[in-house]
Protein backbone atom coordinates (compact mmCIF):
# COMPACT_ATOMS: atom_id res chain seq x y z
CA UNK A 1 0.00 0.00 0.00
CA UNK A 2 2.04 2.98 -1.12
CA UNK A 3 1.33 6.23 1.04
CA UNK A 4 0.29 9.34 -0.28
CA UNK A 5 2.15 11.97 0.33
CA UNK A 6 0.78 15.58 0.26
CA UNK A 7 3.29 18.76 -0.38
CA UNK A 8 2.43 22.13 1.10
CA UNK A 9 3.29 24.84 -0.74
CA UNK A 10 3.38 28.22 1.40
CA UNK A 11 1.26 31.33 0.13
CA UNK A 12 3.37 33.43 2.22
CA UNK A 13 6.96 33.79 3.38
CA UNK A 14 7.34 32.26 6.93
CA UNK A 15 6.90 34.46 9.87
CA UNK A 16 10.16 36.27 10.99
CA UNK A 17 11.42 35.38 14.06
CA UNK A 18 10.99 38.48 16.97
CA UNK A 19 13.29 40.48 17.58
CA UNK A 20 15.30 39.72 20.60
CA UNK A 21 14.02 41.60 24.25
CA UNK A 22 16.75 43.83 26.01
CA UNK A 23 18.06 42.76 28.87
CA UNK A 24 16.20 43.52 31.88
CA UNK A 25 18.02 41.95 35.00
CA UNK A 26 15.88 40.45 38.22
CA UNK A 27 16.83 40.76 41.62
CA UNK A 28 17.99 37.23 41.72
CA UNK A 29 20.63 38.38 38.77
CA UNK A 30 21.49 41.52 41.25
CA UNK A 31 22.50 39.29 43.74
CA UNK A 32 24.01 36.49 41.67
CA UNK A 33 25.92 38.84 39.43
CA UNK A 34 26.18 41.97 40.94
CA UNK A 35 29.47 43.65 38.75
CA UNK A 36 27.13 42.58 35.64
CA UNK A 37 24.12 44.94 36.77
CA UNK A 38 26.21 47.47 37.92
CA UNK A 39 27.60 47.90 34.30
CA UNK A 40 24.45 47.32 32.72
CA UNK A 41 22.75 50.20 34.79
CA UNK A 42 25.40 52.26 34.01
CA UNK A 43 25.41 52.26 30.74
CA UNK A 44 21.59 52.59 29.83
CA UNK A 45 19.46 55.64 30.15
CA UNK A 46 18.10 55.74 33.53
CA UNK A 47 14.77 54.67 34.76
CA UNK A 48 12.51 52.73 36.37
CA UNK A 49 13.94 49.53 34.82
CA UNK A 50 17.27 49.35 37.27
CA UNK A 51 16.36 51.39 40.24
CA UNK A 52 15.21 47.79 41.98
CA UNK A 53 18.00 45.49 40.68
CA UNK A 54 20.20 48.92 41.93
CA UNK A 55 18.90 48.54 45.20
CA UNK A 56 19.29 45.28 46.19
CA UNK A 57 23.04 44.84 45.62
CA UNK A 58 25.17 45.03 48.37
CA UNK A 59 27.87 47.32 47.80
CA UNK A 60 30.43 44.84 49.32
CA UNK A 61 30.16 42.02 46.72
CA UNK A 62 31.26 44.74 43.99
CA UNK A 63 34.72 44.51 42.71
CA UNK A 64 36.53 47.63 42.36
CA UNK A 65 35.54 47.76 38.53
CA UNK A 66 31.81 46.80 39.90
CA UNK A 67 31.85 49.59 42.58
CA UNK A 68 32.79 52.41 39.49
CA UNK A 69 29.86 51.67 37.91
CA UNK A 70 27.36 51.09 40.42
CA UNK A 71 28.46 54.86 41.72
CA UNK A 72 28.69 56.12 38.40
CA UNK A 73 24.80 54.46 37.91
CA UNK A 74 24.24 55.69 41.02
CA UNK A 75 24.77 59.29 39.94
CA UNK A 76 23.05 58.94 36.77
CA UNK A 77 19.81 58.00 39.03
CA UNK A 78 19.95 60.74 40.92
CA UNK A 79 20.34 63.49 37.99
CA UNK A 80 17.22 61.43 36.66
CA UNK A 81 14.75 61.85 39.96
CA UNK A 82 16.28 65.79 40.18
CA UNK A 83 14.87 66.65 36.31
CA UNK A 84 11.40 64.77 37.72
CA UNK A 85 11.92 66.88 40.81
CA UNK A 86 12.37 70.32 38.55
CA UNK A 87 9.55 69.09 36.70
CA UNK A 88 7.27 68.90 39.32
CA UNK A 89 8.32 72.05 41.42
CA UNK A 90 7.21 74.02 38.12
CA UNK A 91 4.17 72.85 38.16
CA UNK A 92 3.55 74.07 41.87
CA UNK A 93 4.77 77.19 40.58
CA UNK A 94 2.52 77.73 37.97
CA UNK A 95 0.04 78.38 40.29
CA UNK A 96 1.60 79.88 43.17
CA UNK A 97 -1.46 80.74 44.84
CA UNK A 98 -3.07 78.72 47.40
CA UNK A 99 -6.57 79.18 49.61
CA UNK A 100 -5.90 80.93 52.56
CA UNK A 101 -8.95 81.59 55.59
CA UNK A 102 -10.47 84.42 55.04
CA UNK A 103 -10.06 85.99 58.65
CA UNK A 104 -5.79 86.68 57.89
CA UNK A 105 -5.72 90.29 56.83
CA UNK A 106 -3.20 90.63 53.88
CA UNK A 107 -2.76 86.83 53.03
CA UNK A 108 -5.36 86.53 50.36
CA UNK A 109 -3.68 85.20 47.51
CA UNK A 110 -0.32 84.91 48.85
CA UNK A 111 2.58 82.69 47.35
CA UNK A 112 2.77 80.07 49.81
CA UNK A 113 4.54 77.78 47.04
CA UNK A 114 8.27 78.59 48.97
CA UNK A 115 6.98 77.87 52.48
CA UNK A 116 5.33 74.40 51.06
CA UNK A 117 8.59 73.42 49.45
CA UNK A 118 10.95 74.38 52.18
CA UNK A 119 8.44 72.26 54.64
CA UNK A 120 8.40 69.61 52.47
CA UNK A 121 12.07 69.00 51.40
CA UNK A 122 13.33 70.53 54.85
CA UNK A 123 15.25 73.55 53.27
CA UNK A 124 15.38 76.93 54.63
CA UNK A 125 12.90 79.52 52.61
CA UNK A 126 15.98 81.06 50.32
CA UNK A 127 17.07 77.64 48.98
CA UNK A 128 13.20 76.47 48.29
CA UNK A 129 12.91 79.80 46.29
CA UNK A 130 16.36 78.99 44.68
CA UNK A 131 15.41 75.62 43.93
CA UNK A 132 12.34 76.98 42.42
CA UNK A 133 13.60 79.78 40.14
CA UNK A 134 16.02 76.83 38.76
CA UNK A 135 12.90 74.29 38.35
CA UNK A 136 11.13 76.91 36.15
CA UNK A 137 14.57 78.10 34.14
CA UNK A 138 15.00 74.50 33.28
CA UNK A 139 11.73 73.79 32.24
CA UNK A 140 11.01 77.32 30.20
CA UNK A 141 14.48 78.84 29.14
CA UNK A 142 16.69 75.70 29.08
CA UNK A 143 14.59 72.76 27.89
CA UNK A 144 17.48 71.09 26.30
CA UNK A 145 19.89 71.43 29.00
CA UNK A 146 16.64 69.33 31.18
CA UNK A 147 16.70 66.67 28.68
CA UNK A 148 19.88 65.90 28.91
CA UNK A 149 20.24 65.80 32.70
CA UNK A 150 16.60 63.41 32.42
CA UNK A 151 18.77 61.22 30.45
CA UNK A 152 21.35 61.19 33.17
CA UNK A 153 24.32 62.32 30.82
CA UNK A 154 24.90 65.74 32.92
CA UNK A 155 24.33 65.78 36.56
CA UNK A 156 22.16 68.51 38.27
CA UNK A 157 25.27 70.43 38.94
CA UNK A 158 25.99 71.27 35.34
CA UNK A 159 22.27 72.27 34.77
CA UNK A 160 22.30 74.88 38.17
CA UNK A 161 25.29 76.58 36.47
CA UNK A 162 23.98 76.99 32.92
CA UNK A 163 20.75 78.46 34.94
CA UNK A 164 22.91 80.81 36.41
CA UNK A 165 24.87 81.90 34.12
CA UNK A 166 22.22 82.64 31.57
CA UNK A 167 19.91 84.14 33.97
CA UNK A 168 20.20 87.33 33.11
CA UNK A 169 20.29 87.13 29.50
CA UNK A 170 17.69 87.75 27.15
CA UNK A 171 15.40 84.13 25.90
CA UNK A 172 17.16 84.50 22.56
CA UNK A 173 21.08 84.58 24.20
CA UNK A 174 20.23 82.48 26.56
CA UNK A 175 19.64 79.85 24.14
CA UNK A 176 22.63 80.68 22.25
CA UNK A 177 24.46 79.85 25.34
CA UNK A 178 22.89 76.44 25.93
CA UNK A 179 23.37 75.15 22.48
CA UNK A 180 26.93 76.61 22.16
CA UNK A 181 27.76 74.20 25.19
CA UNK A 182 25.78 71.30 25.52
CA UNK A 183 27.26 69.27 23.53
CA UNK A 184 30.18 68.66 25.06
CA UNK A 185 29.20 69.01 28.37
CA UNK A 186 28.05 65.22 28.59
CA UNK A 187 32.35 64.63 28.20
CA UNK A 188 33.02 67.92 30.90
CA UNK A 189 34.08 67.69 34.48
CA UNK A 190 32.02 70.29 36.25
CA UNK A 191 35.32 72.56 36.27
CA UNK A 192 35.69 72.82 32.22
CA UNK A 193 32.20 72.92 31.58
CA UNK A 194 32.07 76.51 33.61
CA UNK A 195 35.08 77.62 31.74
CA UNK A 196 33.39 76.79 28.47
CA UNK A 197 30.14 78.70 29.66
CA UNK A 198 32.24 81.50 31.02
CA UNK A 199 33.38 81.48 27.53
CA UNK A 200 29.98 81.24 25.99
CA UNK A 201 28.40 84.03 27.86
CA UNK A 202 31.58 86.41 27.10
CA UNK A 203 30.74 85.97 23.52
CA UNK A 204 27.15 85.71 22.90
CA UNK A 205 26.72 88.59 25.42
CA UNK A 206 29.89 90.77 25.80
CA UNK A 207 28.12 93.81 27.17
CA UNK A 208 26.26 92.00 29.91
CA UNK A 209 29.70 90.34 30.79
CA UNK A 210 31.14 94.47 31.14
CA UNK A 211 27.92 95.30 33.04
CA UNK A 212 28.39 92.75 35.05
CA UNK A 213 32.12 93.15 35.93
CA UNK A 214 31.32 97.00 36.48
CA UNK A 215 28.90 95.84 38.86
CA UNK A 216 31.57 93.75 40.61
CA UNK A 217 33.72 96.44 41.19
CA UNK A 218 31.13 98.49 42.71
CA UNK A 219 30.73 95.51 45.29
CA UNK A 220 34.03 94.60 46.55
CA UNK A 221 34.42 94.70 49.91
CA UNK A 222 36.14 93.15 53.20
CA UNK A 223 34.10 91.58 56.10
CA UNK A 224 35.26 90.19 59.10
CA UNK A 225 33.52 87.42 60.09
CA UNK A 226 31.73 86.20 63.61
CA UNK A 227 33.70 84.56 65.95
CA UNK A 228 32.96 80.62 65.83
CA UNK A 229 32.72 78.47 69.02
CA UNK A 230 36.68 77.91 68.94
CA UNK A 231 36.73 81.61 69.64
CA UNK A 232 38.22 82.45 65.99
CA UNK A 233 36.83 84.73 63.71
CA UNK A 234 38.12 85.75 60.03
CA UNK A 235 38.77 88.09 57.66
CA UNK A 236 36.72 87.27 53.75
CA UNK A 237 37.36 90.03 50.68
CA UNK A 238 35.97 90.45 47.40
CA UNK A 239 38.33 92.01 44.80
CA UNK A 240 39.28 92.02 41.12
CA UNK A 241 41.02 89.01 40.21
CA UNK A 242 44.85 90.01 39.88
CA UNK A 243 45.71 89.82 35.72
CA UNK A 244 49.38 88.07 35.45
CA UNK A 245 51.44 90.07 33.67
CA UNK A 246 52.56 89.15 29.92
CA UNK A 247 55.87 87.29 29.91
Amino acid sequence: MSERVERVEWDDEPPEPPDPQPYLPTVMDAAVAPDDVAAWACSITPGSAATTPLAVIDPRRLSLEGLIDFVAACERHVSWFLAMQYQALAVMAEDPTVPTVPTMPGEQGKDWVREEVACALRLSFNTAASRLALARELTGRLPATLQLQHRGQISTHHSRSLAEATMSLDESTAAKVEEAVLAKAPEQTLASFRRSLRRAVLKAAPQSAEQRHERGLAERRVVRMPVDEAGMSGIWMLSQTPVPPCS
